[in-house]
Protein backbone atom coordinates (compact mmCIF):
# COMPACT_ATOMS: atom_id res chain seq x y z
CA UNK A 1 0.00 0.00 0.00
CA UNK A 2 2.92 2.33 0.66
CA UNK A 3 4.06 1.89 -2.95
CA UNK A 4 0.52 2.65 -4.15
CA UNK A 5 0.39 5.84 -2.09
CA UNK A 6 3.81 6.92 -3.40
CA UNK A 7 2.74 6.35 -7.02
CA UNK A 8 -0.55 8.17 -6.43
CA UNK A 9 1.27 11.19 -4.99
CA UNK A 10 3.70 11.19 -7.94
CA UNK A 11 0.77 10.99 -10.40
CA UNK A 12 -0.99 13.89 -8.67
CA UNK A 13 2.21 16.00 -8.67
CA UNK A 14 2.78 15.30 -12.39
CA UNK A 15 -0.81 16.24 -13.25
CA UNK A 16 -0.62 19.47 -11.27
CA UNK A 17 2.75 20.25 -12.87
CA UNK A 18 0.92 20.19 -16.22
CA UNK A 19 -1.73 22.60 -14.84
CA UNK A 20 -4.37 19.87 -14.44
CA UNK A 21 -6.26 20.07 -11.17
CA UNK A 22 -6.90 16.77 -9.40
CA UNK A 23 -9.94 16.48 -7.13
CA UNK A 24 -8.82 13.87 -4.59
CA UNK A 25 -12.35 13.59 -3.16
CA UNK A 26 -13.52 12.08 -6.46
CA UNK A 27 -10.44 9.91 -6.99
CA UNK A 28 -11.00 6.15 -6.67
CA UNK A 29 -8.41 3.40 -6.31
CA UNK A 30 -8.58 -0.15 -7.64
CA UNK A 31 -6.07 -2.50 -6.05
CA UNK A 32 -5.98 -5.72 -8.04
CA UNK A 33 -4.53 -9.12 -7.41
CA UNK A 34 -5.45 -12.76 -7.15
CA UNK A 35 -8.25 -13.33 -4.63
CA UNK A 36 -9.03 -9.65 -4.04
CA UNK A 37 -12.34 -9.62 -5.89
CA UNK A 38 -15.61 -9.07 -4.11
CA UNK A 39 -17.78 -12.15 -4.55
CA UNK A 40 -21.37 -11.76 -5.62
CA UNK A 41 -24.18 -13.23 -3.51
CA UNK A 42 -25.63 -16.42 -4.97
CA UNK A 43 -28.94 -18.22 -4.50
CA UNK A 44 -29.72 -18.23 -0.77
CA UNK A 45 -31.52 -21.62 -1.02
CA UNK A 46 -28.27 -23.46 -1.76
CA UNK A 47 -25.92 -24.57 0.98
CA UNK A 48 -22.64 -23.20 -0.25
CA UNK A 49 -19.11 -23.58 1.13
CA UNK A 50 -19.47 -19.99 2.38
CA UNK A 51 -22.49 -20.94 4.49
CA UNK A 52 -20.52 -23.85 5.93
CA UNK A 53 -17.64 -21.46 6.73
CA UNK A 54 -15.24 -23.18 4.30
CA UNK A 55 -14.72 -20.39 1.75
CA UNK A 56 -12.68 -17.21 1.66
CA UNK A 57 -14.30 -13.97 2.84
CA UNK A 58 -16.73 -12.20 0.50
CA UNK A 59 -14.57 -9.10 0.20
CA UNK A 60 -10.89 -9.98 -0.32
CA UNK A 61 -9.66 -6.38 -0.41
CA UNK A 62 -7.16 -5.69 2.38
CA UNK A 63 -8.60 -2.20 2.97
CA UNK A 64 -11.73 -0.39 1.79
CA UNK A 65 -10.34 3.13 2.35
CA UNK A 66 -6.88 4.62 2.03
CA UNK A 67 -5.67 7.95 3.43
CA UNK A 68 -3.54 10.09 1.13
CA UNK A 69 -2.51 13.57 2.30
CA UNK A 70 -5.42 13.78 4.73
CA UNK A 71 -8.04 12.69 2.18
CA UNK A 72 -9.81 9.34 2.47
CA UNK A 73 -9.97 7.54 -0.89
CA UNK A 74 -12.28 4.61 -1.53
CA UNK A 75 -10.65 1.35 -2.62
CA UNK A 76 -13.13 -0.01 -5.14
CA UNK A 77 -13.99 -3.68 -5.80
CA UNK A 78 -14.65 -2.96 -9.48
CA UNK A 79 -14.31 0.05 -11.74
CA UNK A 80 -15.90 1.01 -15.04
CA UNK A 81 -13.40 2.75 -17.31
CA UNK A 82 -14.24 3.61 -20.93
CA UNK A 83 -17.15 1.16 -20.88
CA UNK A 84 -15.09 -1.78 -19.65
CA UNK A 85 -15.27 -3.30 -16.18
CA UNK A 86 -12.05 -3.94 -14.26
CA UNK A 87 -12.18 -6.02 -11.07
CA UNK A 88 -9.91 -6.16 -8.05
CA UNK A 89 -9.46 -9.90 -8.55
CA UNK A 90 -8.16 -9.39 -12.07
CA UNK A 91 -9.53 -11.51 -14.86
CA UNK A 92 -12.24 -10.59 -17.28
CA UNK A 93 -15.33 -12.38 -15.97
CA UNK A 94 -17.26 -9.20 -15.08
CA UNK A 95 -16.22 -7.48 -18.34
CA UNK A 96 -17.50 -10.44 -20.36
CA UNK A 97 -20.75 -10.53 -18.39
CA UNK A 98 -21.38 -6.80 -18.88
CA UNK A 99 -20.66 -7.02 -22.62
CA UNK A 100 -22.97 -10.05 -23.04
CA UNK A 101 -25.77 -8.29 -21.15
CA UNK A 102 -25.37 -5.21 -23.33
CA UNK A 103 -25.47 -7.34 -26.49
CA UNK A 104 -28.62 -9.14 -25.32
CA UNK A 105 -30.22 -5.74 -24.70
CA UNK A 106 -29.38 -4.62 -28.26
CA UNK A 107 -30.69 -7.93 -29.62
CA UNK A 108 -34.01 -7.56 -27.77
CA UNK A 109 -34.47 -4.03 -29.11
CA UNK A 110 -33.73 -5.21 -32.66
CA UNK A 111 -36.04 -8.26 -32.64
CA UNK A 112 -38.70 -6.50 -34.77
CA UNK A 113 -36.09 -5.80 -37.45
CA UNK A 114 -34.23 -9.11 -37.18
CA UNK A 115 -37.45 -11.13 -37.52
CA UNK A 116 -38.99 -8.98 -40.28
CA UNK A 117 -39.46 -11.24 -43.32
CA UNK A 118 -39.83 -8.22 -45.61
CA UNK A 119 -36.09 -7.54 -45.20
CA UNK A 120 -33.61 -9.83 -46.90
CA UNK A 121 -31.54 -12.20 -44.73
CA UNK A 122 -28.44 -10.34 -45.94
CA UNK A 123 -29.71 -7.01 -44.57
CA UNK A 124 -30.78 -8.63 -41.29
CA UNK A 125 -27.35 -10.28 -40.98
CA UNK A 126 -25.59 -6.97 -41.56
CA UNK A 127 -27.82 -5.35 -38.93
CA UNK A 128 -26.98 -8.11 -36.44
CA UNK A 129 -23.25 -7.80 -37.14
CA UNK A 130 -23.25 -4.01 -36.90
CA UNK A 131 -25.30 -3.72 -33.72
CA UNK A 132 -25.22 -6.93 -31.69
CA UNK A 133 -21.90 -8.57 -32.56
CA UNK A 134 -19.98 -5.31 -32.36
CA UNK A 135 -21.46 -4.65 -28.89
CA UNK A 136 -20.41 -8.12 -27.73
CA UNK A 137 -16.86 -7.82 -29.00
CA UNK A 138 -16.17 -4.22 -27.96
CA UNK A 139 -12.97 -4.23 -25.88
CA UNK A 140 -12.55 -7.99 -26.15
CA UNK A 141 -9.01 -7.63 -27.48
CA UNK A 142 -7.93 -6.64 -23.97
CA UNK A 143 -9.54 -9.66 -22.29
CA UNK A 144 -7.47 -12.65 -21.22
CA UNK A 145 -10.13 -15.29 -20.59
CA UNK A 146 -9.24 -18.61 -19.00
CA UNK A 147 -10.95 -21.91 -19.79
CA UNK A 148 -13.62 -21.44 -17.10
CA UNK A 149 -14.56 -18.05 -18.62
CA UNK A 150 -14.89 -19.60 -22.09
CA UNK A 151 -16.94 -22.58 -20.92
CA UNK A 152 -19.28 -20.71 -18.59
CA UNK A 153 -22.83 -20.28 -19.93
CA UNK A 154 -24.14 -16.73 -19.96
Amino acid sequence: MEECITKLKAWKANMEEKSVRVNMKKTKILVSGLGLDQLQDSDSKLVSPRCRGEARPIDGRPETQLEVDGTLLDVEASLCYLGDIMCAGGGCERAITVRCCAAWGKFRRLIPILTNRLLSPNIRGKMFTACVRSTTLHGSETWAPNTSDLQRPR
